[in-house]
């Protein structure tokens, strides 16, 4: 798990660098490669933003949304943290930290709940006190106080990527934990099956906005690719 973690930050530490914040990270975005290794992918949400630079925009999966995205209060690239400790928790546990079937109560829980690890013992999950750590440390509600703010350094610099080389890593030079079948790229056993037309509203559009695509539609009623107007 470690080994996806690590590389997922330093690919957002990447992303950082120049200059833009993904905004979606999430499980169905990060895929793995016939070498192993991953990839990120969906940059429909990304946005360019300067060093500190602030903006107000609401936009994202519910259940990876940061608390000051959730709150209204405004953002920055530090929205990306606290994904990567929504997606290690939930690597870890199977479940996202804050999860709850109704909008409402998953958005408060984001706003104002401790995030809660499963009894080791209770639920034969095996994890360290360094990755908890790291965890908790991502989700620090304070976006000035997560770990991440200053930049990627500091992320894995955590004691619990002590046993990974992040050269090697970078340059693609450990071995993988699981290699696809190649022989099988094209099995979808991996991917969640969507059950309902609820499972497909996971990407956020604000009311606002989807009133103004509402009031608009009549202007592409003859739009396709191939006629564009």
């Amino acid at each position: 798990m470690l080994f996806y973690a690590a590389q997922i930050a330093l690919a957002v530490g990447y992303l950082h660098e120049a200059g833009i914040a993904h905004r979606d990270l999430k499980l169905e975005n990060i895929l793995v490669g016939e070498d192993g290794f991953l990839k990120i992918i969906d940059y429909g949400l990304a946005k360019m933003l300067q060093e500190d630079e602030v903006t107000m925009s609401f936009c994202g999966t519910p259940e990876y949304l940061a608390p000051e995205m959730a709150a209204h209060q405004g953002h920055d690239k530090t929205v990306d943290w606290w994904a990567l400790g929504v997606l290690t928790y939930e690597m870890l546990i199977g479940v996202t930290p804050f999860f709850n079937k109704n909008r409402n109560m998953l958005l408060m829980k984001i706003k104002n709940s401790k995030v809660i690890f499963p009894d080791r013992t209770q639920y034969k999950i095996d994890y360290s006190d360094e990755i908890k750590d790291f965890i908790t440390k991502l989700l620090n509600k304070d976006r000035r106080k997560r770990l991440g703010a200053n930049g990627l350094n500091e992320v894995i610099s955590h004691p619990c990527f002590a046993n990974i080389d992040m050269r090697k890593l970078m340059s693609k030079q450990m071995e993988p934990p699981f290699l696809p079948d190649k022989s099988a790229l094209l099995d979808l056993k991996f991917f969640n099956k969507k059950q309902s037309p609820q499972d497909l509203l996971d990407t956020v559009v604000p009311q606002q906005k989807a009133r103004k695509v509402e009031k608009n539609q009549e202007a592409f009623k003859d739009f396709d690719s191939n006629n564009r107007k």
